[in-house]
């Protein structure tokens, strides 16, 4: 396999999107993303090289800021020591310690909330609502919706009584049974004893905000109801996910800002299932502190999301999709076929296709693959499929057959990337 060398050594401030063979022999032309706005969206199924060919290079070339979903942490990997060289303070939450020895960075949830706030109880609203597992319980919504709204009520107390900055498993403390601290000394069953039996407000709680019987219905009900909030917060069960969910070495002021970082998400597959509430909660709370922006930044943020379909139905995804891309935001989705985007927003795939003003398709193998992406690409789909090394690429104007990048091959990210962990070294002649 040959190297392609570009006509250029200087790296544009953008994405490298692909190769034109318009170019003179062996110099093919490079082709540049510099847009500020419109998302990004690459379908091709696992294996089919989108770390090689799309992750990695946009990390190696983009200045701007970053925020990467990378469950394997080869993203962080290879491309960490490059974003530093950038100027970019990198940070790294990975409660499973896959990428180092340690945790790394935390976020705690509840630095989106200020109880100074008008918006106080709305952005309570924000955190117990991440914390449920989305369009959980279709048939009897009942008992999700009741249990977010006990989840708010007892955030909304822990600020009103906790002299620390409260934490999501502060939380799952209370509606457990067990105290939390010596500022909140009264389980949330001893509160709701108290409130029922018309006893005076005990030390530490002010009763009417953490719940009543009138909102929370009679005894049974009201188990039931704390029973579902504990069950949604089960993923706090790991006090290395606890850690990570404390005091936040992450500003969210930062994100919102603009500020020139990188943050990485490690969440390994093996934990997706399992945890995979834990990766939607901080990619809601990055969009949300994304959406606080009064103006667009100098640059926008780069939001990587890997294995999208991981993280289901997500309102606050489809809503970053379709409406804030003025928000200096732009948001690259990967899939690995069309019916996982189709399956997961029934309604919204066509919109989140049409938003994305970057697309690219490649690696299909399988007969229904290749049909599924011929009939909707139509004409554009070639008969003979998609070549190896290739992708079709829409690139706002038109869709075209073009060479994919390849960080190994590419003598324009020729010492910019570390060993990939996962792969074997390439002979020393391909990377000259």
């Amino acid at each position: 396999m040959k190297t392609r060398v570009p006509r250029t050594d200087t790296l544009s401030n953008g994405l490298l999107l692909g190769w034109s063979e318009n170019g003179e022999a062996n110099a093919p032309s490079p082709i540049w993303d510099t847009g500020r706005e419109g998302h990004l969206l690459t379908i091709a199924p696992t294996g089919g090289g989108k770390g090689i060919s799309c992750a990695i290079p946009a990390l190696l070339t983009w200045r701007g800021p970053a925020i990467v979903v990378d469950p394997k942490g080869e993203n962080y990997a290879v491309t960490a020591e490059r974003r530093r060289q950038m100027g970019h303070l990198v940070h790294r939450l990975d409660p499973f310690r896959v990428a180092g020895d340690d945790i790394g960075d935390s976020l705690n949830p509840m630095d989106l909330i200020d109880p100074n706030d008008d918006c106080f109880e709305d952005n309570a609203a924000v955190v117990a609502k991440l914390c449920m597992q989305e369009h959980a319980s279709l048939q009897d919504p009942f008992w999700d919706e009741r249990a977010t709204a006990m989840i708010v009520a007892v955030i909304c107390e822990l600020f009103r009584v906790l002299k620390r900055q409260p934490t999501l498993k502060d939380v799952q403390e209370a509606i457990k049974g067990a105290p939390v601290s010596d500022d909140f000394p009264h389980s949330l069953q001893e509160a709701m004893e108290a409130h029922d039996a018309e006893k005076p407000k005990q030390r530490g709680i002010s009763l009417r905000h953490v719940i009543t019987s009138s909102e929370f219905s009679s005894d049974k009900t009201r188990a039931s109801i704390m029973a579902t909030a504990h069950a949604h917060m089960g993923f706090l069960r790991s006090p290395a996910v606890h850690a990570s969910l404390t005091s936040s070495t992450i500003p969210l002021d930062d994100i919102t800002a603009g500020a020139m970082q990188t943050i990485y998400i490690i969440l390994p597959p093996d934990k997706l299932i399992t945890h995979g509430k834990l990766l939607r909660l901080w990619i809601g709370v990055m969009i949300a502190a994304i959406a606080r922006r009064k103006r667009a930044p100098q640059q926008p943020t780069l939001f990587l999301i890997d294995e999208t379909a991981q993280l289901g139905s997500m309102s606050e995804l489809r809503t970053a999709l379709t409406l804030m891309r003025s928000y200096g935001m732009r948001v690259w989705t990967f899939w690995q076929d069309l019916s996982q985007l189709k399956a997961i927003y029934p309604k919204d795939w066509e919109s989140i296709i049409n938003n994305s003003a970057v697309q690219q398709y490649f690696g299909a193998k399988s007969p229904p693959a290749c049909k599924a992406l011929g009939k909707f690409l139509g004409n554009a789909y070639p008969d003979t499929g998609i070549p190896d090394d290739n992708q079709l690429l829409f690139n706002g104007r038109h869709i075209a057959m073009v060479k994919r990048p390849n960080y190994l091959l590419d003598q324009v990210f020729k010492g910019l990337a570390a060993p990939h962990p996962f792969h074997t070294p390439l002979p020393q002649l391909l990377l000259h």
